[in-house]
């Protein structure tokens, strides 16, 4: 991983907060969970590009389940706590289209690269993802 594969948090959180003006015609619930995403890495000097896909899922998981993962605090009344599953599902399917708003390409190309990767090993059947072994013990009739 390059240096051009990492990001400035301070300079990621400044487009998150302004990705109406980067992403406009969206939900708010989209630009919510851009400045509660950039609230989330904020503590950090910079990131790479699957940490901001694990930032962002992450984000995600605490919102859905209305408890912060770090401090194991409720997370109060914000405005994307409570809502049906299927409203993180879609924020989900949002994560590579903010780093494209709000990332360099070659970023963002990461991003979509983990997402593609944790898409295409969560779709595969449960009994094609590790070839098992056959047990030396079982005896051939």
């Amino acid at each position: 991983m390059g240096l051009e594969d990492v990001l400035s948090t301070k300079d990621l959180q400044s487009n998150l907060d302004a990705l109406p003006v980067r992403l406009p015609g969206q939900d708010q619930v989209v630009y919510e969970f851009g400045k509660y995403l950039g609230e989330r890495i904020a503590n950090q000097p910079d990131i790479n590009p699957q940490g901001f896909y694990l930032a962002a899922q992450l984000a995600l998981y605490d919102l859905q389940r209305g408890v912060d993962g770090f401090t194991n605090e409720p997370i109060v009344r914000h405005k994307l706590t409570g809502y049906p599953s299927q409203i993180y599902d879609l924020l989900s399917s949002y994560i590579t289209i903010i780093a494209d708003a709000t990332c360099h390409q070659e970023f963002a190309k990461g991003v979509k690269e983990m997402d593609r990767a944790v898409n295409t090993q969560s779709s595969v059947p449960e009994n094609k993802k590790t070839p098992r072994a056959r047990s030396k013990t079982t005896k051939k009739k």
